[in-house]
């Protein structure tokens, strides 16, 4: 029950459906943070990346090595596989 607490609060990673939904909100001192979400058959390893000192704000966000647009949200897929998310805390790229 913590471990969800702290997952959807301070983590900024709500367990809520199909949706992967990552915005978190932390202390800028952390320069990162890593969290495996299993969800189905699937393993969703999410790692967040603070390079700038913020606290907030999808800057990039790469799932398995192809970058996705910086909405924070990720669409999981029940495929027994393991895929890796990277986020980088940051001002979004220009469009």
């Amino acid at each position: 029950r913590m471990q969800r607490v702290g997952m959807e609060t301070l983590l900024g990673i709500p367990i809520a459906g199909a949706p992967l939904v990552v915005r978190p909100c932390f202390p800028r001192q952390w320069p990162r943070f890593s969290v495996t979400v299993r969800w189905r058959s699937a393993t969703y390893v999410v790692t967040v990346l603070n390079p700038h000192q913020l606290c907030r704000g999808t800057g990039h966000v790469i799932l398995d090595g192809t970058p996705m647009p910086p909405v924070g949200e990720i669409g999981m897929v029940d495929d027994g596989a393991t895929h890796m998310v990277e986020i980088t805390l940051g001002v979004p790229p220009p469009a």
